[in-house]
């Protein structure tokens, strides 16, 4: 991160990490965003000695979503994503469509809830457009912006937050829980690998089969 900033690109710490920490919990991997291109992470990291800019058909399939893998001297590969705009998802919803986005604000409104679209610098200073702290502090899982919209675009993003909710004991706020129930039908849209992946984190939860029932989703 301080070399990105070192060469006038800004970078944060997102999603989950800054999440966890905040919960008091220890993150399992850390993901950075950046204003930097692709091609221009490339170009840093290859300049840092004992990191290594991954390449070959893992590295080109994560391309497609603008993100870098990067490999640390300690062998741990990191994701580096370049803000990005989501124009939603292609016909058969298993590759998402993107372009890069200047701010992270910007990439913050495309995210799926508040409580996962915060950032945080090298430093340790927040940065939260969209109050996913605030939600933390009051235990509320929310979508980003219109719950409707973010779910059409993804309608994955319907699961997570019931996975979020049974995990932490979270309630679901009433309009994005509302319109889970409303969209549930668009599960069907899913890949299988998408939806089995996703479905099985809720399951292995307290209460998650319950809620999964309850939304309408296991069901459909």
């Amino acid at each position: 991160m301080v070399e990105l900033e070192k060469y006038g690109y800004n970078s944060l710490i997102v999603g989950g990490a800054v999440r966890d920490r905040f919960l008091g919990l220890e993150p399992k991997d850390y993901d950075l965003a950046t204003n930097a291109k692709p091609d221009e992470v490339k170009e840093v990291i290859n300049n840092l000695t004992g990191y290594k800019y991954v390449l070959g058909p893992q590295a080109e399939k994560s391309l497609v979503n603008l993100t870098s893998l990067v490999l640390t001297p300690d062998g741990e590969t990191i994701e580096i994503t370049t803000y990005r705009k989501e124009l939603g998802y292609a016909g058969d919803r298993t590759k998402g469509v993107f372009e890069p986005a200047d701010t992270f604000e910007e990439d913050a409104q495309r995210r799926d809830l508040t409580i996962n679209a915060m950032g945080m610098t090298h430093e340790g200073i927040l940065v939260d457009p969209m109050n996913g702290q605030e939600d933390l502090r009051n235990g509320v899982i929310r979508a980003v912006g219109n719950p409707t919209q973010r779910f059409v675009e993804d309608p994955l993003r319907m699961i997570r937050a019931i996975r979020f909710s049974v995990r932490f004991d979270f309630p679901i706020e009433e309009s994005t829980y509302q319109s889970i129930i409303e969209n549930a039908d668009l599960v069907s849209t899913l890949s299988p690998p998408r939806l089995r992946e996703e479905i099985g984190k809720v399951l292995v939860e307290p209460n998650g089969f319950q809620m999964l029932m309850e939304t309408g989703i296991l069901p459909i």
